[in-house]
């Protein structure tokens, strides 16, 4: 980010900001371009099959997946995404391998579930709901903090024994160099937006969930993320060349 650091221009950072400099070429570096405000939200992900889908819990399909090496296909919005970088984690994990088909977002990739094509949907619940209340989905696994209050029933990869909250989480930066008296403006106006009844319950119905940190937490979190985005690209080979 090149403009100036006067707090007239932000921006908005996704966790692909972290992921795409060892991916491929980019003209900034996430450690030292930025200043980082305030981190505000994730997403509700999770792994969606059909209700007459014979995996009744994560579990199984983990285990069916074991059991049958590659033939277990499940969709996400393309390739080097969260979804695909998370469900590859997911496998290494747990020592199974499982084939990704790209779509070109969360609607086809759940009419594609929803049609049969594929087995699973790792996606975000926004695209869900329809499927869900109307009986032809069910979400095995959610990838967030905590369980979502509208899927109650429904565990995080935590509770199941995985060490992951994939979120793809965000917030707002600004360029490298900016005031802290107008970092603490910014964070403030933020913050006070998140607690907004009107904020709260669009995320709800939505795919997001509230994941606050401050500045100084957010900027020791983007360090954090760089190295775990850095190791995660070169164990699933898909670092840059050069």
């Amino acid at each position: 980010m090149t403009a100036k650091p006067d707090g007239y221009t932000i921006a908005h950072i996704p966790i692909t900001l972290f992921r795409f400099p060892f991916m491929q070429k980019t003209p900034y570096d996430p450690l030292q371009d930025f200043t980082y405000i305030i981190h505000l939200s994730g997403f509700t992900f999770g792994v969606c099959v059909r209700a007459d889908s014979p995996f009744k819990t994560f579990n199984d399909m983990v285990e069916w997946a074991r059991a049958n090496p590659g033939k277990l296909a499940y969709g996400t919005p393309g390739a080097g995404t969260s979804l695909h970088i998370g469900m590859e984690q997911i496998a290494l994990k747990a020592g199974v391998s499982w084939t990704m088909l790209p779509f070109k977002g969360g609607p086809e990739t759940t009419a594609a579930l929803e049609g049969g094509h594929i087995m699973a949907d790792a996606g975000g619940v926004a695209s869900w709901w329809p499927g869900i209340e109307a009986g032809r989905l069910r979400v095995l696994v959610l990838w967030t903090e905590k369980r979502h209050e509208r899927l109650p029933a429904t565990p995080t990869l935590k509770e199941l024994g995985y060490p992951f909250v994939f979120d793809s989480p965000f917030g707002r930066a600004g360029p490298k160099g900016m005031n802290p008296a107008i970092v603490k403006k910014l964070h403030d106006t933020f913050k006070a937006a998140m607690s907004d009844p009107k904020a709260i319950d669009i995320q709800t119905k939505t795919d997001y969930a509230t994941r606050y940190m401050n500045s100084e937490d957010y900027t020791a979190f983007v360090r954090q993320q760089v190295e775990e985005q850095k190791a995660v690209i070169e164990k699933l080979g898909l670092a840059r060349k050069s």
